[in-house]
């Protein structure tokens, strides 16, 4: 089950990205797209991923960061804990 707000630990597996395992799978649209800085896409329906630098790969789109400022720096060192949250509307 899939609960939000949720946390996750995620790792820097390669330099442009983090990823994490949901525990859960989700529905996808996967598409081949070139991700940018800021970008959150799901990966086979049950890893999170968030991009530091660019990849073109099969993804679903789910999100991107629009300030950017401190990302990189806070994502480049090591595992991090990120939450997911939705915004009330």
């Amino acid at each position: 089950m899939f609960c939000i707000p949720a946390r996750y630990v995620i790792a820097n597996i390669w330099v442009f990205f983090f990823v994490g395992l949901l525990g859960t799978s989700l529905p996808t649209d996967n598409r081949q797209i070139t991700t940018q800085s800021g970008d959150i896409v799901l990966y086979q329906g049950n890893q999170i991923v968030l991009f530091y630098g660019t990849n073109t790969w099969s993804y679903t789109k789910i999100g991107h960061v629009n300030d950017l400022s401190g990302w990189q720096e806070a994502l480049g060192g090591g595992d991090v804990t990120i939450t997911l949250s939705l915004e009330d509307r």
